[in-house]
């Protein structure tokens, strides 16, 4: 059964990543505004950035943290970095970058 959902608030991630020792992550990014129309800036860190997280602690499921989202809810930006430090200065989780 597969189980992936979005989620806005640092609790409903701690809440999925529990004890995990192994997470999986990704960053999704988007290109700021002045490089909309330039191909690839999304993928240049001097022209995008982050528009949402997603982690990952077991095969077939998974959870989506929009950031910068234009449309809809995001998480806390100030709340979310922070949560984003503590996560990867970790050194009782294995991180995947995905």
């Amino acid at each position: 059964m597969e189980n992936y959902r979005c989620v806005t608030s640092v609790q409903e991630i701690q809440d999925y990543i529990g004890n995990a020792m192994v997470v999986a992550f990704d960053y999704e990014t988007a290109p700021d505004e002045p490089y909309r129309m330039e191909e690839k800036a999304a993928l240049d860190l001097h022209k995008s950035h982050i528009a949402g997280c997603s982690f990952s602690i077991k095969e077939h499921t998974g959870i989506y943290v929009p950031v910068a989202h234009k449309i809809g809810e995001n998480i806390d930006n100030s709340a979310f970095l922070d949560f984003l430090k503590m996560f990867l200065a970790s050194k009782n989780i294995i991180k995947i970058a995905h």
